[in-house]
């Protein structure tokens, strides 16, 4: 897991940076282009729908079908990373992606306590209800907090090589 874990971390602070690079709108173009604000609000809201399913779990094999459900609906933190990637200033964006790391640090350290405390005091499938609204409510959060800005084309900025910096195959 720590691998893992730190593969991610590692690559994800990047992606905003590498989107804006390849992305001939500018930031809040890109952004609303590609949906990911929208996809991230649908993914809490999925998710928090699946951790309910997980309480409602009474068997084995359906626990594992919403486990496996989960895993298909993609990762909550790269759509975050992604909008965090929006801002037009480098020093702002990785400002943000340096609060979206601290902000998954402490919601890792914090979380298995709480969820363990909630657990014993009030049950397991008590527990994952508390979850899914919690999931509910940042997308509510997200939905209601993140502006809907005017999409502005911006020029393309030649960033390398003839062709704008892509590789062959992507031009």
């Amino acid at each position: 897991m720590f691998f893992g874990t730190f593969a991610w971390s590692f690559v994800s602070v990047s992606l905003p940076f590498h989107i804006r690079r390849l992305s001939p709108w500018d930031a809040a173009a890109t952004l609303r282009w590609t949906g990911w604000i929208r996809y991230y609000v649908l993914v809490q809201f999925l998710q928090g729908a699946a951790f309910f399913a997980m309480a409602a779990a009474r068997t084995l094999p359906q626990l594992l079908l919403t486990r496996l459900v989960l895993g298909v609906m993609g990762a909550a933190s790269t759509f975050a990373f992604i909008s965090a990637g929006r801002a037009d200033n480098p020093v702002a964006v990785r400002r943000q992606v340096a609060a979206m790391q601290s902000a998954m640090t402490v919601g890792g350290v914090i979380g298995p306590l709480s969820g363990a405390i909630a657990a014993a005091r009030l049950g397991f499938a008590e527990s994952f209800v508390i979850g899914g609204l919690v999931l509910f409510g940042c997308g509510v959060l997200v939905h209601r907090g993140v502006p809907d800005t005017g999409a502005r084309r911006r020029p393309r900025r030649p960033t390398g090589p003839a062709g704008g910096g892509r590789p062959p195959w992507c031009r």
